[in-house]
């Protein structure tokens, strides 16, 4: 199935990295609504984030469009389409202006993966195709127990509170805790295993690509 959003030329989207302000409007226009879904959906379990929604958003497009648009510059055409790429930047970098909201506001604890895993936006120059995240996402959901990949859906990739998790699983806050960590380091040496290397996949690329697929109604698997 093809998203039902329409992808900008190849030659528009370069000339929009380039510097070229008609094009980047282009861009702007085409891809506005996509980078608005892909805000609110990586905020939409935190409640107390609600208010801040556009206050994000508008973050994302400022950094976005800084230093002559610095942050886009390493998308590679080789890799997926303009959309695909610009869903997985703006999710992750809307999670880490998120984690400072709520970390100024002490309204997380640290070592919450909503913060600890995108404490900076670390995808840049990192990002995988669409076939790669998919065999690793399917590794995961063959190899994990059920506990673990409930954690996985709602902590790391919703965003929930792993105290309110853990309570719908059975377990307490310290054991919640205990078994995130874990898993963080169950699903990076799942990535390492897959796709060795000096620079191994980051498990918040993992996350934000699931996020995307799962959260985007019109965002699937073989689609932009």
């Amino acid at each position: 199935m093809q998203s039902k959003h329409p992808e900008l030329p190849p030659e528009r989207i370069a000339a929009a990295l380039g510097g070229d302000r008609v094009a980047f409007s282009e861009l702007y226009r085409c891809y506005a609504p996509r980078v608005r879904a892909s805000v609110a959906t990586a905020i939409r379990f935190r409640a107390e984030l609600a208010p801040y929604l556009d206050d994000i958003l508008s973050e994302v497009w400022a950094r976005f469009l800084a230093d002559g648009c610095r942050q886009l510059k390493s998308y590679d055409p080789e890799r997926g389409a303009f959309g695909y790429y610009l869903r997985l930047r703006t999710w992750a970098m809307a999670r880490m202006l998120a984690a400072q909201l709520l970390r100024r506001a002490a309204l997380v604890e640290l070592d919450d993966p909503f913060v600890s895993l995108f404490a900076e936006d670390g995808l840049e120059g990192r990002l995988q195709g669409r076939e790669a995240l998919t065999q690793l996402y399917e590794a995961v959901k063959a190899r994990l127990d059920p506990v673990d990949l409930a954690l996985f859906h709602h902590v790391y990739v919703e965003g929930q509170k792993i105290d309110d998790v853990g309570r719908g699983l059975g377990l307490s806050k310290d054991a919640a805790y205990r078994r995130s960590h874990r898993l963080r380091a169950k699903l990076q040496r799942i990535a390492d295993e897959l796709a060795p290397g000096p620079r191994p996949v980051p498990v918040g690329l993992l996350v934000a690509f699931v996020a995307i697929v799962e959260g985007l109604s019109d965002f699937h698997f073989g689609s932009s």
